[in-house]
C-alpha cells in the first residue's frame, strides 16, 4: 500500500490519482471476489490452501494422529487421551499423563498404570483396569479390563461372542491360547484397516468361557470362512482388549 501524501497538487493530477485507486480497488474486489474459499483448504494450520482440497498435506501432528474424529477419552487407532501409537514416551508425559511405571518390564520394554482407577477384581485376582506397553521408548500398545472405558469398535469388557463377530464380520481370527489347553481361554484377532503414515495395528480380545475346539489350531481362515457348525463352538465372553502393533500383540508373556 502507497503512504499518505501531505503535499498539495494539482486538480488533475488529483484526478488520475483517485482513477487510478479506484481502478485498483475494483480490480481487489473483483479477484477477492472470484477466488473461492472452502473450508477443506484452509485445514491445518501448517497448511497452505489448494485450489484442490483432497490433495492437502496435513501436518505432522495429523499425520501422526489419523481418524481424528474419535473423541480422545475413546480408546481408538487414533490413540487415548492425548497418547497415540509411535509416541516417543519421555519422564515429562508421563508425569503430564500421571502415570506411573508398573512392576514389571525393562529398560527396552516396559508397563504404564494408572494409579487412579480402581483395580478390576476377578476370582480373587486383581487386574489393572488399563495398562500401556512402551517399547523402545515408544507407545506400542494400550490394553484394559475395566468394563467402563470405551472403544472405538463398541465392544466392551464382557461382551459375549456374538457381538464381536457382527462387529467384525471380516478379517477376524481365532488364536488358541498358548497356556491353556482346555480352550477356556483364547483369542480373536482383527487387523485395523492402514492408513499412510501410521503404524500397523491389530485389536487382540482374550476371551473366557470358551471349549476346546477340535483341530482348532489347523484353523487358519478367518472366522467369517468357518461353517455354521465350526462357529456355533466358540463361546465366551471378552476379558482384556489390547490395540496395538503386531509385534506388541504376538508376545505371549508381555515384557517378560
Amino acid at each position: 500500500m502507497s503512504t499518505l501524501l501531505t503535499t498539495p497538487f494539482k486538480t488533475t493530477i488529483k484526478s488520475i490519482v483517485a482513477a487510478t485507486l479506484m481502478s485498483s480497488c475494483l480490480l481487489i474486489v473483483s479477484a477477492c471476489d472470484s477466488q473461492k474459499i472452502t473450508s477443506e483448504s484452509t485445514v491445518g494450520s501448517n497448511n497452505i490452501a489448494q485450489t484442490t482440497p483432497e490433495i492437502i498435506v496435513r501436518n505432522s501432528m495429523q499425520a501422526e494422529t489419523p481418524n481424528a474424529s474419535f473423541n480422545t477419552q475413546t480408546l481408538s487407532p487414533s490413540g487415548y487421551k492425548g497418547l497415540h501409537f509411535g509416541q516417543a514416551i519421555t519422564p515429562d508425559v508421563i508425569s503430564r499423563l500421571g502415570l506411573i511405571k508398573g512392576e514389571h518390564g525393562y529398560d527396552e520394554c516396559y508397563y504404564l498404570e494408572d494409579p487412579t482407577k480402581a483395580s478390576v477384581n476377578r476370582d480373587g485376582t486383581d487386574f489393572e483396569p488399563i495398562y500401556y506397553q512402551i517399547i523402545d521408548g515408544k507407545l506400542a500398545l494400550i490394553g484394559f479390563n475395566a468394563s467402563d472405558i470405551e472403544f472405538y469398535t463398541g465392544i466392551r469388557s464382557g461382551d459375549k461372542v456374538d457381538k464381536i463377530i457382527s462387529t467384525h464380520p471380516n478379517n477376524l481370527r481365532y488364536s488358541m491360547d498358548k497356556y491353556d489347553e482346555t480352550g477356556d481361554y483364547y483369542h480373536f484377532i482383527s487387523d485395523v484397516p492402514s492408513q499412510a503414515n501410521t503404524l500397523p495395528l491389530q485389536i487382540k480380545y482374550t476371551m473366557k468361557g470358551g471349549k476346546k475346539i477340535a483341530n482348532a489350531s489347523s484353523m487358519t481362515q478367518p472366522v467369517d470362512k468357518w461353517s455354521a457348525e465350526q462357529r456355533a463352538q466358540l463361546q465366551g465372553q471378552v476379558e482384556t482388549i489390547e490395540l496395538g502393533t503386531p509385534e506388541a500383540n504376538m508376545l505371549e508373556e508381555g515384557c517378560s
